[in-house]
């Protein structure tokens, strides 16, 4: 649910308190969205019970041309440590590194070599 958008539009702007990504994704027509939502989750159970629990994440979604879609990215990194545009350089570098590491173990059995410590 977002609470608050982090950046200042001008025009038309759709306001997003109270709302949930799905309700506004297909309205929007900004290239970002730089806003904090509130999550809401399950914990592991404990005890015989599992409890919900929330926090409040920067949710982050830039429009990608060629894709024609947003790509959404969820942090805690606040805004002025880190621009919108810079985030979602950061997650895609980071990615890049993720599909690295997952080519080397399934190609290289890179989870396989022994090491000295585990």
């Amino acid at each position: 649910m977002f609470l608050q958008s982090l950046k200042v539009y001008r025009g038309r702007a759709i306001e997003l308190v109270g709302l949930h990504w799905q309700e506004i994704r297909d309205r929007i027509k900004r290239k970002v969205l730089d806003a904090d939502v509130e999550v809401t989750f399950s914990r592991r159970p404990y005890n015989d019970k599992q409890t919900r629990d929330s926090m409040v994440l920067r949710l982050v979604a830039i429009w990608d041309d060629k894709d024609s879609e947003y790509h959404v990215y969820m942090t805690n990194i606040p805004p002025d440590v880190l621009s919108a545009e810079d985030i979602a350089a950061l997650y895609k570098v980071r990615w890049e590194v993720e599909l690295v590491f997952k080519e080397l173990k399934s190609q290289y059995a890179l989870d396989k070599v022994k090491t000295k410590n585990p």
